[in-house]
């Protein structure tokens, strides 16, 4: 998992992509059982059910129970695949575990 920020999903995946071909290694098969979680800009965007992946809402969500709390509300939310209507980000999420769940 690693925050999208102002790259975006897509281009933070080429970026691990490339770490690996540059360190020698091969880049992320198809068929690899390998997810790669980017919210944007950090994962309180998918707390909040924010959409909004142009800003970071790092400062809008309280700790404590609160944030326990949205954990499991989009943990739920990903386990049942119900993103519709959520940041691109996440829904990408979807489909990166569907990599490993053969859903």
């Amino acid at each position: 998992m690693i925050d999208g920020d102002n790259m975006g999903v897509a281009q933070r995946k080429r970026s691990l992509d490339e770490s690996l071909v540059n360190s020698g290694q091969s880049s992320r098969a198809d068929n690899e059982p390998v997810v790669v979680l980017v919210p944007t800009w950090s994962i309180e965007t998918w707390l909040l059910g924010k959409q909004d992946e142009s800003v970071s809402f790092k400062n809008d969500l309280r700790r404590g129970d609160e944030v326990d709390e949205q954990f499991k509300a989009v943990a739920a939310r990903l386990k049942a695949r119900q993103v519709d209507g959520a940041a691109s980000s996440l829904q990408d999420a979807c489909i990166e575990l569907n990599r490993i769940s053969g859903s």
